[in-house]
């Protein structure tokens, strides 16, 4: 990279003219990168058609196609694609003939068509873009001979962009170019060569190749329009102009065909931190779209103004929209639930993907499991797609996520996790309880019960099931979660048990009237093998276990005489059985709340289950129950990945 940023000897009232960056400063090297290797032949079905015999000045066609005016930036931007269309080698060449001695340069500015269809290093095109712009483009033969190319952008003068100098200019003309060089180096956002995200860090003054949401919309180019905000970042939908980037070919291989994005910010403060990004970044790679259609597909991930960004492909809506706004009251029919049941299988498909990474293809005799630990209808995505037209679910949020080796776990210790989410696992209030493999399989087991409870009664009935999970809590506020602690009279002074009200909650789906053996056969699943307090007793199936089952189950229904399976109604009456509660020790958090409010909770008089010891949990690990060593880390929002 060193040779491609020059120290140019533009010598102006004796002060040399520089590349204002070096390949060590911060963000340069990185612009470069994504400006180079640009496939202008993929970008050009995409650009205006201008005619060639177009009378107008260069410098006006220029103004007329920017990209993405505002009221900031009233040029708005050049995509290296749009330039190259615009300045075309004969309109390039009509201009330089205006002038004596520069003809020659043609070769430089704008190479032969023939040569590539790729950007070239050491072009001129940019640099002759700007002095266009600025009526001054018989100077080019200067920055030519001293090979100020491109790839120097930006310039400034060695003593700042104050004494910006070249001969016989204004100052408002120094100060323009000292601008809007920044115009013509938008990043092209692309995949590597081998398929993967790049990671980029920018320079602050980067111009992002945002265009506006909605035709007659007005944007910031460096704004981040209709933010979805969130616990530790915010998602903002955006539109990337087409010619500045090189996703077409990844978003038809996942069935997607569009230039709309979400950029997911993360949030200022202490969860802003460079080793969670990192994390996120490193599992987004891991575990993508790209390796299972219900995993969520990372474009790029870059680092602008010291905040971190990553780039997905537009989601509809998250699973709690898509229920509320998209399909509130879902049509209980034999296409719908083959859809139903194809995408719980690749729900818990895309789970298994993570916990079970076998397709990282590890050397053998090296074991890595990997875990999601937020798993929520938040982190539930919804794509419109060309592949199915009720469209597909997708898990995403990998920021919390970890990979880590049976002799290095890096799982999170669940009193970490702030507040009591609804989807929280008893074993976050158990001293020894861990974010594991085993927190996922709760949380998806929550997650496909509010999936049947939407399928058999929609929004409505969903409204209702939380109604109803509805309980004072240990820290002494009513919340929707799962399971409840409870005192008791006995020796054991405290249990933990799920709900009464989700026990209740599943028979009375067994009894609706609409229950088809399809929903019964998942019903079960859920409440005997996933949403399960874990004891010495009684632990929760393996993700391999539940692909084993779904499979099975999807496959039903998609035989022949899956009719009736899937659509007929076969109420059955269940008196719900009270799970027997696990006797458990809380963790110190969980035992102050308690403590405080211990007069809001329940009693429980009756026979208990033992729990898992302490080692047992910190130990656990869900793949054939092996128990590697535990390395709890401080807290949920600064997970890592180890290896």
């Amino acid at each position: 990279m060193d040779d491609l940023i020059t120290n140019p000897q533009i010598l102006v009232d004796g002060k040399p003219v520089e590349a204002s960056y070096t390949p060590r400063q911060a963000g340069m090297t990185d612009l470069i990168s994504s400006l180079k290797n640009v496939d202008l032949s993929a970008a050009r079905e995409r650009l205006p058609v201008i005619d060639h015999n177009d009378p107008r000045e260069p410098g006006n066609l220029l103004r007329q196609y920017s990209i993405a005016k505002t009221n900031q930036n009233e040029f708005g931007f050049w995509s290296f694609a749009l330039l190259n269309c615009i300045l075309s080698r004969q309109r390039i060449l009509n201009q330089l003939r205006k002038h004596t001695g520069i003809c020659g340069y043609i070769d430089q500015i704008r190479p032969k068509e023939d040569v590539s269809s790729r950007s070239k290093e050491g072009s001129y095109l940019r640099i002759f873009a700007l002095l266009l712009l600025l009526d001054r483009e018989n100077e080019i033969g200067d920055f030519i001979r001293e090979n100020v190319c491109d790839e120097s952008l930006p310039l400034h003068c060695s003593g700042g962009t104050d004494d910006l100098k070249f001969t016989g200019w204004k100052t408002s003309e120094k100060e323009w170019f000292s601008t809007h060089q920044w115009t013509v180096l938008v990043p092209y956002f692309k995949l590597d060569s081998e398929g993967r995200p790049e990671d980029y860090n920018f320079p602050d003054k980067t111009i992002l190749p945002w265009i506006p949401w909605e035709e007659g919309c007005s944007i910031d180019s460096n704004s981040e329009p209709a933010k979805d905000e969130g616990g530790y970042a915010e998602v903002a939908k955006i539109r990337i102009d087409p010619s500045s980037h090189g996703f077409q070919k990844v978003l038809k291989s996942i069935c997607l065909n569009d230039d709309r994005f979400a950029l997911k910010v993360l949030r200022d403060g202490p969860v802003n931190n460079e080793k969670q990004y990192l994390n996120e970044v490193e599992q987004l790679k891991r575990f993508s779209g790209l390796v299972h259609d219900h995993l969520v597909t990372v474009l790029a991930t870059f680092t602008l103004k010291k905040r971190f960004h990553f780039l997905f492909p537009y989601a509809e809506y998250a699973l709690d929209q898509y229920w509320r706004d998209k399909i509130p009251q879902p049509s209980l029919d034999l296409a719908t639930v083959q859809w139903f049941s194809k995408q719980c299988l690749g729900l818990i498909e895309a789970m298994h993907t993570i916990h079970e990474p076998d397709h990282l293809n590890l050397p053998a005799g090296v074991k890595k499991y990997g875990r999601h630990g937020d798993i929520k209808p938040d982190n539930i995505l919804w794509f419109h797609t060309t592949r199915d037209p009720n469209g597909i679910f997708v898990i995403s949020d990998m920021g919390l996520s970890a990979f880590n080796s049976a002799k290095s776990r890096s799982n999170v210790p669940g009193h970490a996790l702030p507040g009591a989410p609804g989807y929280r696992p008893p074993e976050c209030e158990i001293e020894g309880g861990m974010v594991s493999r085993q927190f996922d399989v709760w949380t998806m087991g929550c997650l496909l019960l509010e999936l049947v409870t939407w399928l058999l009664g929609g929004q409505q009935m969903l409204d209702e099931f939380q109604a109803k999970r509805m309980s004072v809590y240990i820290n002494g506020s009513k919340n929707d979660i799962f399971f409840e602690i409870k005192t008791t009279r006995g020796e054991v002074p405290v249990v933990a048990q799920v709900k009464q009200s989700v026990t209740e909650w599943i028979a009375q789906l067994h009894a609706h009237k609409k229950c088809p053996k399809f929903v019964h056969d998942v019903l079960n699943i859920i409440e005997n093998h996933m949403l399960v307090v874990l004891s010495e007793e009684k632990k929760r199936h393996t993700s391999t276990a539940l692909k084993k089952a779904f499979h099975e189950i999807n496959k039903l229904c998609r035989a022949n005489e899956s009719h009736d399976y899937c659509v007929q109604g076969i109420p059955t009456p269940v008196t719900p059985q009270p799970n027997v509660p696990v006797a458990v020790l809380l963790n110190e958090n969980a035992q102050n709340m308690l403590d405080n409010n211990r007069s809001h909770l329940s009693v429980h008089d009756g026979r208990t289950r033992n729990s898992m010891t302490v080692e047992s949990l910190r130990r656990m690990e869900i793949a054939g129950n092996v128990p590697p060593e535990a390395s709890p880390v401080a807290s949920r929002a600064h997970s890592a990945y180890t290896w």
